[in-house]
């Protein structure tokens, strides 16, 4: 356990946990040896998990919660910098696929280790029992809380954030996965503009075909991944799982980035299904005067229906972002002092935040929830 735990500790998300987080670290450990205290039947504040004391819920998906925890060995004072995603459901009432998931989010969390994507230190898995994942607790927003508060992002930070994504892609990938479910509520972002990838719990093998997409229900669809956010080539019957799909679900997510809407407008999953698989996307330069040719021809590329014209794998993809990143670097070190408050707590006085044009406002993360109800950019 202390071996695993030491290398856990080199991972991206946890280099940002406050300066007194050794002191959390060991209770982290002392804690699991005296694992199981107890689990609680309903969860609130205050209950407790294995031996983990849930102190706030952040967040609420269809399948699980996600709360804000700390060590049951701790006092009540200390911060809770953990976070526990429970799965919602008493044991047998639980379905088998959402169990899988979580499994498959833990087995990958553990074994895949790179700054952008989220680490699981720890965490029990099985029917009949409460599943739940232990992580640490990021601070910032995700990125579809950030667009829905204060609208698009500038286009460098834009760049910056998907060309950190792609990175993370590219280990999962080189790992024999896609991820199969990238999209805004799926990427987290720090103030300091640090971009972690969430959720692996809809991953798939290359070796698989993606699932049997074409006849499903609309509620198997989603289950399957978000249908707004899914390539056109998952739609059809048994295709292969590529590492296309998943620069294409994160050319939807750029977009929604750079322009602030989802590309198609639909409220229904046939619908949907037909813009995938037809509808052509505005060039985001057309929408976004301010949005560079060269950008948008690049996610315009990402976004093509067939998975062969787009980039053919995410290191391609991050080498063609990184010089797009560097012609816009100076507008993003073009920034003016500013006090970041991010969940109460400030940054020293001199911390740097990205210019804005003046009709179009940089997302203030560090004021925004991750945790907020999430309502789709495309609605």
């Amino acid at each position: 356990m202390t071996d695993r735990y030491t290398a856990e500790l080199k991972r991206g998300p946890l280099a940002a946990w406050p300066a007194g987080a050794p002191h959390y670290r060991a209770a982290y450990r002392e804690a699991r040896a005296r694992s199981p205290v107890k689990t609680d039947a309903t969860l609130h504040g205050g209950s407790i998990i294995d031996c983990w004391v849930l102190t706030e819920r952040l967040g609420q998906g269809s399948f699980s919660e996600v709360w804000a925890a700390r060590p049951a060995t701790t006092s009540a004072d200390c911060p809770a910098d953990y976070a526990v995603k429970v799965l919602l459901g008493d044991g047998d009432k639980v379905e088998s696929s959402v169990i899988a998931s979580l499994a498959r989010e833990k087995a990958l969390g553990q074994q895949l280790s790179h700054p952008h994507l989220v680490p699981v230190l720890d965490g029990h898995v099985q029917a009949g029992g409460r599943s739940y994942l232990l992580m640490p607790r990021l601070r910032g927003a995700l990125v579809s809380n950030a667009v829905r508060a204060v609208g698009p992002f500038v286009v460098p930070h834009a760049l910056w954030v998907a060309r950190q994504v792609s990175e993370a892609l590219a280990v999962l990938h080189s790992a024999g996965w896609a991820h199969g479910d990238i999209k805004p509520d799926n990427v987290h972002v720090t103030a300091e503009g640090h971009a972690t990838l969430l959720d692996l719990g809809m991953a798939c093998r290359f070796s698989q075909p993606w699932r049997d997409t074409a006849n499903e229900s609309a509620g198997d669809l989603q289950r399957g991944g978000s249908l707004a956010y899914m390539a056109p080539e998952r739609l059809v019957l048994r295709s292969q799982v590529t590492a296309q799909s998943d620069i294409y679900s994160l050319g939807i997510t750029l977009y929604c980035m750079l322009v602030g809407t989802h590309p198609f407008s639909c409220r229904t999953p046939g619908q949907w299904v037909a813009a995938h698989l037809t509808q052509p996307v505005t060039p985001p330069h057309e929408i976004c005067a301010e949005i560079p040719e060269s950008v948008s021809s690049l996610v315009s590329e990402m976004l093509r229906k067939e998975p062969l014209r787009r980039p053919s794998s995410c290191e391609e993809l991050r080498d063609r972002l990184v010089p797009l990143e560097a012609e816009l670097l100076p507008l993003r070190m073009a920034a003016r002092p500013t006090t970041v408050v991010m969940e109460g707590r400030t940054a020293p006085q001199g911390a740097r935040s990205m210019p804005h044009p003046p009709h179009r406002r940089r997302p203030n993360i560090a004021a925004t929830s991750m945790h907020t109800p999430r309502r789709s950019l495309e609605q």
